[in-house]
């Protein structure tokens, strides 16, 4: 039983963050990058102490799966929440580069040709 609950908190943990880490890529300016992604890694490991004294206190009353299941639901509140803002957020404000929302006309040419099997002339 517990390695459902191991493998929802995985799965959910892995999809959070590729989502923040594209976000992130997407978002920085180049010269910025490695500042942001080490600013990011520090906060990572200090909520990740954090949690760990907060879960050491939680398990004085609780069973580990009743922990897990805990972190496995939140994770996956996590993961919803990051979809739906991650959703508006690039799809209605278009702050990525991806999507037909952002193609041109000399790129909606070009792709019609490569379906059709014409050079984009």
């Amino acid at each position: 039983m517990a390695w459902i609950w191991l493998t929802l908190l995985g799965a959910a943990n892995a999809i959070i963050l590729v989502t923040m880490d594209t976000l992130l890529q997407k978002a920085t300016p180049d010269r910025f990058r490695g500042k942001v992604f080490g600013f990011r890694s520090m906060l990572s490991n200090g909520v990740f102490l954090i949690s760990l004294l907060i879960v050491s206190e939680v398990l004085k009353f609780a069973s580990p799966l009743t922990v897990f299941k805990g972190l496995s639901l939140m994770s996956i509140a996590i993961f919803f929440l990051i979809l739906l803002v991650g959703y508006v957020y690039i799809w209605r404000k278009g702050v990525l580069d991806w999507g037909p929302h952002r193609m041109t006309n000399a790129d909606r040419r070009m792709l019609h040709a490569r379906i059709e099997g014409k050079d984009a002339a």
